[in-house]
């Protein structure tokens, strides 16, 4: 693992083997809110599952190898409505296309650790986790096993997740409409939004593509969210770009154990 003595780099690893304990519980405690919203989240998809015909085994074992909460509400309607196979299978792979963003923000601090680390890293990861993760980075004030940190937010996720898609499995449709479960999903994507919006240039851009995704609302297939989103960034990039250094500049550590 490689360190910087610069004390003002932006949430530097520690490189001591007694802060990964340290950073695992950060990384838990800093979760702790939003598993209010992401035990709801699995509940639902878990009830979506069986509504869509699925059994119990397969529910779970689905929700265990897929561990993406929005598409597996994409895949299990679209089994669900008979879909086409091609369909069922490109539809959640389109949604998640959000991770290659992701993967790229983390690689220069996540370059170094194994090939196995890596590919299981990258199966935990989750929005949460990722802005978690990258506002603990940027963060001056705290000095952390950005590795165990990581872990410490994508594990105590995967668990509140699978516990509640668990429950919905369970329960089916037996959990009443009027619980209004389906909030919990524009719940947990808003308390990881506003918390981003650090600059007018970031609340410009986020509103441009809320006005486009409520505009292209009625296309087919949840294209109005990915156009939206693409148009967004680029307005972003081209007119709101505030040529702020990648992540890893400034000397930053990456974690590699």
């Amino acid at each position: 693992m490689s360190s910087t003595n610069n004390p003002a780099a932006p949430a530097a690893p520690d490189s001591t083997s007694a802060a990964a304990p340290e950073g695992f519980l950060a990384g838990l405690r800093d979760m702790a809110p939003l598993l209010l919203s992401v035990l709801p989240f699995g509940l639902v998809c878990g009830v979506d599952a069986m509504n869509s015909g699925l059994s119990l085994g397969q529910a779970e074992f689905f929700s265990l190898a897929v561990f993406a909460g929005a598409s597996q509400l994409v895949t299990t309607q679209l089994i669900g409505h008979g879909a086409p196979l091609a369909m069922v299978v490109l539809a959640p792979l389109a949604v998640n296309l959000r991770f290659l963003m992701y993967s790229a923000g983390m690689a220069p601090h996540f370059g170094k650790l194994s090939l196995r680390r890596k590919l299981f890293y990258s199966f935990i990861m989750t929005d949460q986790s990722f802005a978690l993760t990258q506002a603990a980075l940027h963060n001056p004030a705290r000095r952390i096993k950005l590795s165990a940190y990581y872990l410490g937010c994508s594990l105590g996720l995967f668990c509140a997740f699978q516990s509640g898609h668990l429950v919905g499995a369970l329960a089916g449709a037996r959990i009443p409409a009027a619980w209004g479960m389906d909030f919990a999903v524009p719940l947990a994507f808003t308390a990881l939004l506003l918390p981003a919006l650090r600059s007018r240039s970031h609340v410009l851009v986020g509103l441009i593509a809320a006005a486009l995704a409520l505009c292209l609302s009625g296309l087919p297939y949840l294209l109005g969210v990915f156009l939206s989103a693409a148009i967004a960034i680029a307005v972003g990039y081209f007119f709101f770009d505030e040529k702020q250094p990648p992540p890893g500049a400034k000397g930053e550590a990456s974690d590699a154990d």
